[in-house]
């Protein structure tokens, strides 16, 4: 089975742990960070080849994936949340509900 290819939004604690979280999924991966701070982007992205980025509109213009995860905290998520749901349509797999049980830990 080809792994979902997930673009992560958010580099901070959220994120990180999100990051963790995917690298413990075979049905998925992530292929791109995007953060304000893009260093922090990277270093959530490296260890799985994917690609950093400042500005999560870029990320979506250069990525093929097949779904997101937004880590924004929240005020920054009800600012940028019509945007991020009309720039990507939301899809659900299989392995959405295993991700949800490694996130609550």
């Amino acid at each position: 089975m080809t792994p979902i290819r997930i673009g992560l939004i958010g580099a901070g604690f959220i994120g990180a742990i999100h990051a963790r979280a995917l690298s413990a999924l075979r049905e998925a991966k992530l292929v791109a960070v995007a953060d304000l701070q893009v260093d922090r982007a990277r270093a959530l992205a490296s260890p799985t080849g994917g690609s950093a980025y400042a500005d999560y509109g870029e990320m979506f213009s250069k990525e093929k994936l097949d779904a997101q995860l937004n880590a924004l905290v929240y005020e920054l998520d009800s600012m940028k949340g019509e945007s991020l749901g009309e720039s990507r349509r939301r899809e659900t797999w299989p392995g959405f509900s295993r991700l949800i049980q490694i996130v609550n830990i």
